[in-house]
């Protein structure tokens, strides 16, 4: 899959145009920050005549399925330009190659692939996320970016919101419990992070690392990050029976 390129936003103002159109949506699996910079441009331009949007589809797969479904992100909308998730502009393809030379690594070195499903791309193409087969709604995250920032985490995003903040509640009132339960290593850096007023909560473990680190050192990330994703999944999924079974706000159990 492939991003956004100029032939296509072309073909977005020419058809838009060609329509008397007043909503241009373009939907494409990445966004450069090129394009993403000229829409957001042309609703400063044209604002209140044609509203011109950018969306990022992403693909998962359900646990227990082998459907896949897609995923829709708002990049661009009037008013709003999400550069969280525009790939940057510049040296944008070096990065991202070796992103997915160090993912797929990760990927074929897993001991079992029966035990996680194909991964969903994240964090723009610095992050994967392998969904659970308990709930593909949950799953468990790695990201290694051009910072120094290395993490694995436990993503939750359950069926709603109010279920979401439910199961984070739940474990981090064990949080002791947990941290030394799973053996992630010497000086472990651990993260709880409830997410208010978002859709999703998540439980991380951090340490340094960059995708441009020496082959050794990123071979140590490397092996750090597929070792304790392993580890999540072993301790996490063991707990998610129970944790979506748990009973909704008024004692009524969810189905």
């Amino acid at each position: 899959m492939a991003e956004t390129d100029f032939s296509h936003l072309g073909q977005l103002l020419t058809y838009a145009t060609g329509c008397d159109a007043r909503i241009a949506i373009w939907v494409a699996p990445e966004f450069t920050y090129e394009h993403t910079h000229a829409l957001h441009t042309l609703n400063e331009w044209v604002s209140g005549k044609i509203a011109f949007y950018g969306v990022k589809v992403e693909v998962y797969r359900r646990a227990n399925t082998t459907c896949l479904e897609p995923k829709f992100r708002r990049v661009v909308a009037p008013g709003f330009w999400n550069k969280e998730i525009t790939l940057p502009s510049g040296a944008m393809s070096s990065l991202k190659r070796k992103c997915h030379d160090f993912f797929q690594q990760l990927q074929d070195g897993l001991p079992d692939a029966r035990l996680f499903h194909d991964p969903v791309i994240r964090f723009d193409y610095t992050g994967r996320l392998f969904c659970s087969r308990k709930d593909g709604r949950i799953g468990y995250a790695v990201y290694l970016g051009g910072g120094n920032d290395a993490w694995v985490t436990f993503h939750i995003e359950a069926e709603d919101k109010i279920q979401t903040k439910e199961i984070f509640d739940r474990l981090s009132a064990d949080s002791k419990y947990i941290e030394e339960s799973i053996e992630v290593g010497p000086d472990p850096e651990w993260f709880w992070n409830r997410a208010n007023g978002k859709l999703f909560s998540s439980v991380s473990i951090r340490r340094d690392g960059s995708i441009n680190d020496p082959p050794e050192k990123l071979e140590d990330t490397l092996q750090w990050m597929r070792e304790n994703l392993i580890k999540f999944k072993d301790f996490f999924d063991n707990r998610l029976e129970e944790l979506l079974a748990a009973p909704a706000p008024g004692g009524e159990r969810r189905e």
